[in-house]
């Protein structure tokens, strides 16, 4: 194989490789000749064409010449009957049959008919860019798609976007660091090695970065807590915001205006929100927030639920618990101004009454818990409300009224009548009856008031004869009152 070498026959045939005649010309015995050209077309505009001359007699060093408007770059003798060219046409090259001239040491050989240049229809580069302007910073879409090539395709997409930098493809991204006005260059190629360019320009303006800001409820909690992050207060002072990332440092991560999150361990965990604008610039914000571990459950029995200051309570914490630990302490109030602590504790009371005993739990983590329960005492022992059996009223000329609703009535004769949570009060020594409202300006007597239990919510009737001719037995659900007189 021999590598292309233009040379010519100096007057004194110094060059011992071309075969001179005594007058300094080329001998044309034995010249070449030229039967095809693989391919046997190239079009106007084609770049980089690789083709091969079939012929014989190629000795020594060629030389090869497509005519006009055809650039050589390169001529390899591959053997007697095959040479070897890359050339590329240029756009301007005139379309139709070539000459195909190969010169060789041993003369020079010439062809009409084995090469021609066609037409090619350049291709037409168009493009789209979104937005048309924008911010420092700011990603810009550019997309070459209605760009074409009617006799061909489009083989590639070249981009210089006038800030000194460039790229490639049918759709690119590109930002501008610094403000003003580009001028974009797309350029297309095509297969035939056809070339064209579109230009557009496009604005970037000064940006000014989002404010991140967001809310959380609540502020601090526990680990059952489903705490709420708000960033709908973050601004933008020159356009909008369009994503909010949030970086929650127990390593989740999520995106949007509203999002929730619940976090599985105690510990102080910032949390950050980014907010990016549409000239892609970003703001952000960082909050502590405080959790704690689950709280524990507080709750205890009484055994018995009443007695005399004589009963020996017994207080039992045992179905307190908690979900994320244990219990360390156990805390008592007795509400008669004595405490106690145990899981399990007794107490008696020095005296009668109702007593609201207060039970708090703290567990491992520090975290509290309370719960009231109550306990009677004496008299009123195993009623539900506690009992002062004096009037609230003065007992002086039926003052003592006490309206109420009955709840049951044991039997139609001589009733009793059970009021339910209300506490009733007699005047010590007076008379006092039940009567029933009535919307003709009199009340109907239902009976004498013979006995209130010590709970003060049942009350027995004792009825006097000769009754009322209006009298009807009192009925559960009807409304009476009590006077004292």
């Amino acid at each position: 194989m021999i590598t292309r070498w233009v040379s010519f026959c100096a007057l004194a045939c110094v060059l011992t490789l071309v075969s001179c005649n005594n007058d300094n010309s080329v001998s044309d015995q034995n010249h070449p000749t030229i039967s095809l050209m693989k391919p046997a077309e190239a079009t106007a505009g084609q770049a980089d064409v690789t083709a091969h001359i079939i012929g014989t007699n190629f000795t020594g060093i060629v030389v090869v010449d497509l005519g006009p408007g055809i650039d050589m770059k390169h001529t390899t003798l591959m053997s007697p009957t095959k040479i070897e060219v890359v050339f590329s046409v240029r756009p301007d090259a005139t379309p139709g049959p070539r000459q195909v001239m190969v010169t060789s040491t041993s003369g020079t050989g010439e062809s009409d008919t084995v090469f021609s240049i066609g037409n090619n229809v350049l291709p037409v580069a168009s493009f789209t860019l979104s937005p048309l302007s924008a911010g420092e910073n700011a990603p810009i879409n550019f997309d070459a798609s209605g760009s074409t090539d009617s006799d061909g395709t489009v083989q590639s997409y070249d981009w210089d976007f006038g800030d000194g930098a460039t790229g490639s493809g049918k759709t690119v991204t590109h930002s501008y660091t610094s403000a003003g006005t580009f001028t974009v260059t797309l350029t297309v190629t095509d297969n035939s090695g056809g070339k064209a360019s579109s230009t557009k320009t496009v604005e970037i303006q000064n940006s000014v970065a989002p404010v991140a800001h967001y809310n959380v409820t609540p502020q601090s909690g526990n680990t059952s807590t489903k705490f709420a992050f708000d960033g709908s207060d973050s601004k933008d002072a020159d356009g909008h915001i369009v994503e909010y990332k949030w970086y929650f440092s127990d390593t989740h991560r999520t995106e949007g205006k509203k999002v929730t999150h619940q976090f599985t361990r105690p510990g102080t965990y910032p949390v950050e929100l980014v907010v990016t604008d549409n000239s892609g610039l970003k703001g952000s914000v960082e909050k502590n927030i405080v959790v704690s571990g689950e709280p524990p459950v507080a709750s205890f029995s009484i055994s018995p639920s009443s007695g005399s200051q004589s009963t020996n309570f017994t207080f039992d914490a045992s179905s307190s618990h908690d979900p994320a630990g244990t219990i360390a302490q156990y805390a008592w109030d007795f509400d008669d101004g004595t405490t106690g602590n145990g899981q399990i504790v007794k107490h008696q009371f020095a005296a009668d009454g109702t007593y609201h005993v207060q039970l708090t739990v703290t567990d491992n983590s520090g975290l509290a818990a309370s719960t009231e329960n109550s306990v009677s005492v004496g008299s009123s022992g195993g009623c539900q409300h506690p009992v002062i059996l004096s009037p609230s009223s003065s007992c002086s000329g039926y003052n003592n009224i006490q309206s109420f609703r009955i709840t049951q009535v044991i039997s139609p004769q001589n009733p009793t009548i059970i009021v339910s949570s209300q506490v009733l009060h007699l005047c010590p020594g007076h008379q006092c009856e039940a009567r029933r409202p009535h919307t003709g300006g009199y009340a109907e007597y239902l009976g004498d008031v013979q006995s209130l239990d010590a709970c003060g919510t049942t009350v027995t009737l004792d009825q006097v004869a000769p009754l009322s001719t209006h009298y009807s037995p009192p009925t559960a659900g009807e409304d009476a009152y009590i006077v004292c007189k």
